[in-house]
């Protein structure tokens, strides 16, 4: 979806877009124009790439960005679930466990 909505700020609308969650922006201004590229913004983790201009790899480009970062942010959130299992085999074990913001388990079950 092209935004072109010239009664509002780019920053209104990057900010905007970022709210609704949207995983990667593609920014063509003034410069990107000039020089036949496209600004690349990640959400997940904030950078910015500059990608030159060329309809047949861009979308392979971008595709393959995509894949990444899904792959990235699963391995992320893979890693900070195992971190938070913990095991209990008493009762007072799984309530600190709980206490403590952490997924109790019973002892053996992994």
């Amino acid at each position: 979806k092209i935004d072109d909505r010239s009664n509002v700020t780019p920053g209104f609308k990057f900010n905007e877009y970022e709210v609704l969650g949207t995983p990667l922006r593609i920014e063509v201004g003034g410069k990107e124009a000039q020089n036949k590229e496209l600004t690349l913004c990640f959400r997940h983790n904030l950078n910015k790439v500059k990608v030159k201009y060329n309809s047949k790899e861009i979308s392979k480009e971008i595709e393959e960005m995509l894949k990444s970062m899904h792959s990235s942010l699963y391995e992320t959130s893979k890693k900070k679930t195992l971190d938070n299992i913990k095991e209990g085999k008493t009762w007072d074990d799984f309530m600190e466990i709980i206490k403590s913001k952490k997924i109790a388990v019973e002892a053996g079950a992994m």
